[in-house]
């Protein structure tokens, strides 16, 4: 989801609220975008087909006119925005002239910054759960203490804090995207999940040594090869788990794992309760 942040982007609904179990409604799709932060607690929410499980200090974005429902959980707090964005940006073109100089002429300071682009204010939103960095609590804190419904002064900081949040939690940080190789390396994984790939496959396929590949992971990812691979592999059970009448075993299968109790141990890791528990729960 690309936002255009030269246009207006209006805040329509704020709160924080704590439930003491899940399924609080039965689920609905709104004609405003959602943004949904976790402080405390956990939650599982169905986004469309999928299932995101989100703790303490993740974030969940919904677009507009998806449908969402709250799944079972042991209680959680959560701050939320419903907002709406007069341009909503399909596809982003990075621009052809982009200039920043340094114009000290301009202030007799100890410097200044002339800058001249055709690139939009965009800002880029991923439709799943994510962690957050750190000052995103600081930010949250100072929206809790606005008072829109007295000060209209509040209403307009409400607004500029929701777009201070979108700028520090957008998945394209600084507009900058995943390098080449690694951007190459994705689209396989996310497209071959299913398959057997180990760092020797991904090494072989790519040209690229298993220590190389690692190191990518690591410092665009903060992940290791194999956390993302069953990281896929698990949200894609989850929804099998939700949807299907199939056992774990054939799950496990489908979803790349060639031992049922090796996916029940990285399930139960990466969820907090096993495949049986997480499908029981949801009876």
């Amino acid at each position: 989801m690309l936002y255009n942040l030269d246009c207006p982007i209006r805040v329509t609904n704020f709160g924080k609220v704590t439930q003491m179990h899940g399924r609080w409604h039965k689920g609905r799709a709104i004609s405003e975008n959602l943004v949904l932060y976790c402080t405390d607690g956990s939650l599982d929410m169905q986004i469309g087909s999928q299932v995101y499980s989100a703790r303490k200090g993740d974030i969940l974005f919904i677009k507009r006119g998806v449908f969402y429902r709250p799944l079972d959980s042991d209680g959680c707090t959560y701050c939320f925005f419903h907002f709406s964005a007069s341009e909503y940006v399909e596809e982003y073109t990075a621009p052809e002239r982009i200039t920043v100089v340094k114009s000290p002429e301009i202030y007799e300071g100890d410097f200044a910054y002339s800058c001249h682009t055709e690139r939009k204010s965009v800002v880029r939103l991923s439709e799943h759960m994510k962690s957050v960095p750190p000052d995103v609590s600081e930010i949250l804190e100072r929206a809790v203490k606005l008072m829109p419904s007295v000060r209209f002064y509040d209403i307009v900081m409400l607004d500029n804090i929701l777009r201070e949040l979108l700028i520090t939690v957008q998945g394209d940080r600084n507009m900058r995207s995943y390098s080449k190789k690694l951007t190459e390396i994705l689209a396989f994984v996310d497209a071959e999940f299913q398959s057997e790939i180990t760092l020797g496959t991904l090494s072989e396929r790519f040209g690229l040594s298993e220590s190389y590949i690692a190191r990518l992971f690591r410092r665009e990812l903060s992940q290791k090869p194999s956390e993302y691979i069953n990281s896929l592999r698990i949200s894609a059970a989850k929804s099998m788990l939700l949807h299907t009448e199939l056992t774990a075993s054939e799950i496990s299968e489908k979803v790349g794992f060639s031992d049922v109790y090796y996916f029940s141990r990285v399930f139960s890791k990466i969820c907090g309760i096993s495949p049986t528990a997480f499908r029981n729960a949801k009876t």
